[in-house]
């Protein structure tokens, strides 16, 4: 009876986190670095490679950085490459570009529930896991960005199942080397992070318990060490980064390194409490579980702050989008604690973490009610005007040029000069330049007014800009609030005429 309630209280679950991943999933345009993961597939669709030449446009963001040749040279391929296949059929969908990273979202729930039932969890357990990811937001909102989030998130936990449920055979083996090979081609940083996590859990515990052969060491480290040298040697971000940074120093990496913890709770990644209530459980129970789950996030954090390049401005808030892969670490950490507390404890333990995950319920009722009345956004509707009322060969111009990957992609054929402006890189230096891109007058403009206010729903300082686009002939203009970083965010916006 209570494997068969468990059964279906796992079908429910997934049911309404299909909901919360799918529902409206094309309704919004795609946001400015979504729109470059679309322009990368087409390029692939083109050419079969992560190609710059889109038709008459060339996607050369920040005057080329990420450029090498005409090939884009700074990201890995997959993101790109899981997009192509849904945009080959639909060239111009948000919903397309979107359905194969909400599909990985939706897989991880899937993992982490059969992950649930494989160790037996209890039912304090389970509804821990419930309450945590009901009240994180973010992950729906990180699972429905068409960007390496949810693939990092999925290929990291399916990493760390094959690390967990290690039985020395060899397709374990080989199953962890390819999880992690997968990793890599989606994000360098989320697999350097996951590196670390395995060898410090590896280094304190996993040691007494797993003891590869010299053959089974060969398997886990030869692939991705020489899968890593083959994508670094044609996609190396190395000497490409499209905003200015800085070189490592300790004083801005501790200051990342809090802002990494201090901004996942705020996001509701995962709650300081329970990793302050890890070591006193072990101490208690002696159950080093959610010690090794603690642990696992600030080796991960530690890692993403002294990897990741820093702003030349000094760090202020935390990268957040490079912390996503421990979304699903912060719902184990919460079911682990409530598993490990004391048996007379557990419902008490229960109801304070219901307690602390009062505020990201609240966002997550204010996210629902978003699904139900989506607010319209402006970059459709110009998108639609410019394809019914500009000719063929017109050229349209986009300002601040951050805004001309999303133009781009919605925009068919037209030429887009300022997709091209900005000092051009010194990887650049061998791509031609287009006339449209050197002064030219585009018929039609996009234009961005000054941040107008903050947006209250952001769990880290983002703001809302008032967008303006149109035809500068006619007047015609779509504007309306919207967001700067749409993984933490969304923005309501109207169409109006001036």
């Amino acid at each position: 009876m209570r494997r068969a309630t468990g059964a279906l209280g796992a079908a429910a679950l997934l049911g309404v986190c299909a909901l919360l991943l799918f529902a409206r999933l094309g309704h919004y345009s795609l946001w400015d670095d979504e729109a470059g993961t679309a322009l990368t597939a087409r390029g692939i669709l083109l050419a079969g490679d992560t190609s710059a030449e889109l038709g008459r446009n060339l996607f050369a963001v920040n005057g080329g950085a990420e450029l090498e040749g005409l090939r884009l040279r700074y990201m890995p391929p997959l993101q790109g490459y899981l997009a192509a296949p849904l945009l080959a059929l639909a060239p111009r969908s948000a919903l397309a570009a979107r359905l194969p990273f909400a599909a990985c979202a939706l897989a991880l729930v899937a993992l982490m529930l059969a992950w649930l039932r494989r160790t037996g969890a209890g039912p304090e357990a389970r509804a821990a896991f419930a309450v945590a990811l009901a009240s994180c937001a973010s992950f729906f909102l990180f699972g429905r960005q068409a960007r390496y989030y949810a693939p990092a998130m999925l290929f990291s936990a399916a990493a760390a199942w094959q690390y967990a449920f290690w039985d020395g055979t060899r397709r374990r083996a080989l199953a962890l080397a390819g999880w992690t090979i997968a990793l890599l081609a989606t994000n360098y940083l989320a697999a350097a992070a996951l590196w670390a996590c395995l060898a410090a859990d590896y280094a304190l515990w996993g040691r007494k318990t797993r003891k590869p052969t010299a053959r089974q060491w060969a398997m886990l480290i030869l692939p991705p060490a020489a899968a890593a040298a083959l994508l670094l040697s044609i996609w190396c971000p190395f000497g490409k980064s499209p905003v200015p940074t800085v070189g490592y120093s300790a004083g801005p990496a501790l200051a990342s390194f809090w802002y990494a913890l201090r901004d996942m709770h705020r996001a509701q990644f995962l709650s300081l409490p329970l990793l302050a209530a890890a070591p006193l459980l072990w101490r208690l129970t002696r159950d080093a579980r959610p010690v090794r789950a603690a642990l696992a996030v600030l080796v991960y954090a530690a890692a993403v702050a002294a990897l990741a390049p820093l702003p030349a401005s000094g760090p202020r808030v935390a990268q957040i989008r490079y912390l996503a892969p421990l979304m699903p670490l912060g719902f184990a950490l919460a079911a682990l604690c409530a598993e490990a507390a004391p048996a007379r404890l557990r419902r008490l333990a229960l109801a304070a973490l219901l307690l602390l995950c009062l505020p990201g319920l609240r966002t997550t009722s204010d996210f629902l009610g978003e699904l139900a009345h989506p607010p319209s956004e402006p970059y459709a509707p110009a998108a639609r005007w410019i394809a019914e009322n500009v000719r063929e060969g017109n050229r349209s111009g986009c300002s601040p040029t951050t805004r001309c990957t999303r133009s781009c992609f919605t925009r068919r054929t037209r030429r887009m000069p300022g997709s091209c402006r900005g000092r051009r890189s010194r990887a650049s230096r061998g791509c031609p330049r287009f006339t449209s891109a050197a002064g030219s007058r585009p018929t039609t403009s996009s234009s961005s007014v000054p941040p107008s206010r903050r947006c209250s729903a952001a769990p880290t300082s983002s703001r809302r800009r008032s967008t303006r686009i149109g035809a500068t002939s006619t007047g015609r203009s779509f504007s309306g609030g919207d967001s700067r970083r749409g993984e933490i965010s969304t923005g309501a916006a109207r169409p109006s005429t001036s």
